[in-house]
Formats: structure tokens, sequence, C-alpha cells
């Protein structure tokens, strides 16, 4: 049996709820189905209702987090307009083919796997000295740090 969600105002006088106020949900039975009623505590001390009802806090809301999967399309993306750091973008490239956010298909050709854009990317040797510091650019900038 389904429960229809909380409304986003208070069913007696409209007013929108805010992040933590308290409401009181009212819940009726009507012919074989629930009515729901929402209301602010001012609203519901004024003139309690029958029937089956609860107290909840609306939630604050949640701080969106971009994943770092979206994060270096964007990085990738960013990179292959400006042309800079070829070494980086060459380091990145290699991260998405293998989080499969590119699709290789060809020498220094990539496909975006949810555009299907193409774009040519070069690969510049990298020593492992560069290969370090360039792995820990890459995981300060998707995991949003800054040393």
């Amino acid at each position: 049996m389904k429960i229809p969600k909380r409304e986003s105002r208070c069913s007696q006088h409209g007013e929108f709820f805010l992040p933590e106020q308290e409401v009181i949900s009212l819940l009726k039975k009507e012919e074989e189905e629930w009515k729901r009623q929402d209301f602010c505590v001012a609203c519901w001390e004024k003139e309690p209702r029958k029937g089956i009802y609860f107290r909840a806090k609306i939630p604050a809301p949640q701080k969106k987090q971009i994943s770092p999967d979206s994060k270096a399309l964007t990085l990738f993306q960013q990179l292959i307009e400006t042309k800079e750091n070829p070494k980086f973008l060459s380091l990145l490239t290699l991260y998405l083919v293998w989080k499969k956010q590119l699709i290789k298909r060809a020498n220094s050709l990539y496909e975006v796997a949810e555009t299907e854009e193409l774009f040519e990317v070069s690969h510049p040797y990298i020593s492992p000295e560069e290969g370090k510091i360039l792995a820990t650019q890459l995981t300060e900038q998707l995991d949003g740090n800054t040393r």
C-alpha cells in the first residue's frame, strides 16, 4: 500500500516548510487509499485532528557532492580547450579510460563514452618522478584538496 510523500506546504495555511522545521503529518484511510495532510506545529496546535499522526523535521538540504569521475571529465574538457599541461592531460586521459569515461578509438583518439565526442590527446614521455608528481596533483584535484 502506497502512502503519499510529505507535501512542501502546510495543508491549512499553505506556507512552505523550511529546513529543520518540525511538521506533523496526518494519515487517514479513505476508500482503500491513504490520504495525507501535513501541518506546521502552530496550525496543528490550534486545531488537533483525529487519525494517525506523527511528528518529523524537514531535513536540511544536502550539499550536492560532485563525483571524482565528473570532476575528472570536466577537468579533461578544460585541458583540451586550453591545451595546457599535456603531460597532466595524458595522465588524466589514462585515468578516464580506466574509469570507462573515455574510450580509446585509435592511438591518440579518445571518445567520451556519454556524449560520443572525439578528442585527440598526445602522450608525451613522463618520467617516473614526473608521474608521481602528476599522480599526486591528479588525486588532489579530484579529491578537492589543495596542499
